[in-house]
């Protein structure tokens, strides 16, 4: 059992192909702002809201075991007040990429 348990620790998909990687509050490396946690709204458990109008943000560091090609995928749940736009940017070791998402444009 512990062998199996090995094995899908190191190849979840039981395929030799890359994971997806799921990222979520509870991940957190950096923090800026004042954010605080709320438990309902959200897809799970927990979410962070930011009523501040000052700049503020969040910083994911995940852990990617395979080097390749990934999409970047992220949940926005629909609130009251909320933010007029995303900037999101996203590093893959070498060159950074930045997109400024309008809330209005998201499905």
């Amino acid at each position: 059992m512990k062998i199996l348990q090995e094995k899908l620790k190191n190849d979840p998909l039981a395929n030799g192909s890359a994971a997806e990687i799921l990222v979520d509050d509870t991940d957190i490396k950096i923090i800026t702002g004042d954010w605080k946690k709320e438990t309902t709204r959200g897809y799970e458990p927990t979410l962070l809201l930011n009523n501040s109008k000052q700049p503020s943000g969040v910083r994911f560091e995940p852990e990617i075991k395979k080097k390749g090609r990934y999409q970047v995928y992220f949940y926005y749940p629909r609130i009251q007040n909320e933010a007029d736009a995303l900037y999101i940017k996203v590093y893959n070791g070498r060159k950074q990429t930045s997109e400024i998402i309008q809330s209005r444009d998201i499905k």
